[in-house]
């Protein structure tokens, strides 16, 4: 988050986009769903609120339970989730410092297309 300061408060927002394919799992009650979802990263800064990351989720699955309680209400515990595909529709992240220029290379130096997210890492984090 070099582009917000260091030790900044992130909020996450999920939002779910669409839900199909609702099934019960009839031997142990285990429900499951697909859906699509969009997850945005808000950094709070000093100037206020702004969007780093906004993240598309297609297919996700999710597994749960549901337990109802006498009075009525219903508790649902998400048992496991599969990330479905995964894109990025905004990054505020920018691009990473390029490295210092080699004194000994005349060549010029292609900038890299890197947008600063690691694909693996966000994957690990939302699963």
């Amino acid at each position: 988050m070099a582009n917000y300061g260091e030790e900044q408060p992130v909020e996450l927002h999920y939002t779910i986009e669409g839900i199909r394919n609702f099934r019960i799992k009839k031997n142990n009650g285990t429900m499951m769903l697909n859906c699509d979802m969009k997850i945005e990263f808000f950094v709070q800064t000093r100037n206020g609120t702004k969007l780093a990351l906004e993240l598309h989720q297609q297919n996700v699955v999710f597994y749960f339970t549901a337990d109802m309680a006498s009075e009525g209400h219903v508790t649902l515990t998400i048992t496991g989730k599969t990330v479905g595909r995964l894109t990025v529709a905004q990054s505020g992240l920018g691009q990473p410092k390029p490295a210092p220029p080699d004194p000994n290379n005349t060549e010029p130096v292609e900038p890299k297309r890197n947008f600063g997210l690691n694909m693996h890492k966000l994957h690990t984090f939302l699963t």
